[in-house]
This record gives structure tokens, C-alpha cells and sequence, in this order.
């Protein structure tokens, strides 16, 4: 091996460790510091968000397949948490061929997030700082508030499927596994951002039920399951994870 090459390795490595080790801003520094890399890091993929990936289209002939959506040719679609576009997507929205016989190339369908945590509404709030989109005041009356309900958002590229579905159907589908329970959704809300384009779905679950807790000090992980016109979809939270200075961040 070369010299250039051992320094082209040796550059790599360098990149993957950086990666790799890159530390959790909500554990090294107060959220008035955080960067917005590390704002989108918190809203798009860490232990309170994560991303359903799969196959946005079905088949409607042996040789081609098609988005569930109305026909048209792209549109722009919105990544939203707590009210802050965090990311802007592209997606074809027409009948799209593919050639058969190979995998379907995954895509970025939905990001789902713990949307009540604290390190999220801290995340939002930076991102409107940054921004300079949120006063001061709004902000602090904002992270005083605990929500009465642990609060899930579905929100991402393909968010809009959710309008194919009844509400009902939604809501009925839904729930959050916590130990041998599937608890179901005291209620939804549909956000629309901008000439009434859906931004996000919200369930909202009790943080109590008959008086206790519906999540206890014993359950280390939990799931949230949905389905959209796309596909049912489940994610696993690792309640380990979720925490703030020892305490859980719910």
C-alpha cells in the first residue's frame, strides 16, 4: 500500500471515529449552546426520534408500482417538531415505475417522536432561537409545562398517507406497548402547517392509569405502533436512553 493510500485510510478512519464517537449534546452542554446540527440530531435520530424506513409504493401490475397518493408530479413535504420545519423533502407523488426483480430501495417514511420530552420541547425551542422565531417569554412558559399526556408525533415525508386513512381506523390501530399492555390512544390530533397540508399526527396516551403509572421504573423499553395508508409500522423506545441527569425524559 502507498503512502497516499495509507493516508487516505488513515483520513477515513479518522472521519468513522469522529462519527462514531460524537458525543450527545443533551448530555455535554445546556440547550442555549446547542449548534444546529445537533438540534436536528435531537429531533431526526436519537433516543426520543425515531425513523420508519420502507417502501412507499404498491404494487398495481406485475411490472410497475405506484405511490398511494393523488396524481401529481412532486411536492415538497416538511419535517415538524413542536411547530419548527426541521427538515424539507422532495418526493414524487405520481405513479412512479420500478423495475421488478430488484429490492425496493428504502425510503425515509415517517420519523416518529417522543414529542412531550423535555429534550425535545428544549430542541424545538433552540431551533427557534437560532431561528429568531420565538420570543423569549413564549419560550420559557413553553419548557415550564409538562404535558398532562406522554405525547407521540408522526410527522416526516410521508406524513400526508395519514389523510387516507379514517380517523378511526388510526386510532383504533394505535397504541403503546408498555410490558403485556397495549394501551390506546386517549385521543389524536391532526397538525396542519401552511394551505392545509398535514404536518404531523399526535397521539396522546395517559401518563396515568387507575391511579398508577402507565410507565413504571421497571419498563426498560416501549412500543408505539400506528398505520398509515402505507403500512402498519412499529418503533421501540429504550426508556435506558430516554433519560436527563438519571431521571427519565418522558
Amino acid at each position: 500500500m502507498n503512502k497516499k493510500a495509507i493516508s487516505r485510510a488513515g483520513l477515513l478512519i479518522l472521519l468513522l471515529s469522529a462519527l462514531l464517537w460524537a458525543g450527545d449534546p443533551w448530555k455535554e452542554k445546556p440547550y442555549t449552546a446547542w449548534t444546529p446540527r445537533e438540534v436536528l440530531k435531537i429531533m431526526l435520530d436519537s433516543p426520543w426520534a425515531k425513523r420508519v424506513q420502507g417502501n412507499p409504493f404498491a404494487k398495481s401490475s406485475p411490472s410497475t408500482t405506484e405511490l398511494r397518493a393523488p396524481q401529481t408530479s412532486v411536492s415538497r413535504t416538511t419535517t415538524v417538531v413542536h411547530g419548527q420545519v426541521v427538515q424539507e423533502t422532495h418526493i414524487a407523488t405520481g405513479p412512479i415505475p420500478q423495475t421488478t426483480g430488484l429490492p425496493p430501495k428504502p425510503h425515509h417514511l415517517f420519523t416518529v417522536v417522543w414529542f412531550s420530552a423535555q429534550t425535545v420541547k428544549e430542541a424545538a425551542v433552540r431551533m427557534g432561537q437560532l431561528r429568531d422565531t420565538l420570543r423569549e417569554e413564549r419560550a420559557a412558559e413553553f419548557l415550564s409545562r409538562q404535558p398532562e399526556h406522554y405525547i407521540i408525533s408522526v410527522t416526516g415525508p410521508h406524513v400526508g398517507s395519514f389523510n387516507y386513512v379514517s380517523e378511526d381506523t388510526v386510532r383504533q390501530s394505535a397504541y403503546l406497548q408498555v410490558g403485556d399492555r397495549q394501551i390506546p390512544p386517549a385521543r389524536l390530533e391532526y397538525v396542519e402547517y401552511g394551505q392545509e397540508t398535514l404536518g404531523e399526527v399526535r397521539f396522546y396516551f395517559p401518563r396515568r392509569i387507575d391511579g398508577q403509572p402507565t410507565i413504571g421504573s421497571k419498563h426498560k423499553k416501549v412500543k408505539f405502533h400506528s398505520i398509515s395508508s402505507i403500512r402498519p409500522f412499529t418503533v421501540t423506545f429504550d426508556l435506558q436512553r430516554m433519560r436527563r441527569d438519571g431521571v427519565p425524559d418522558l
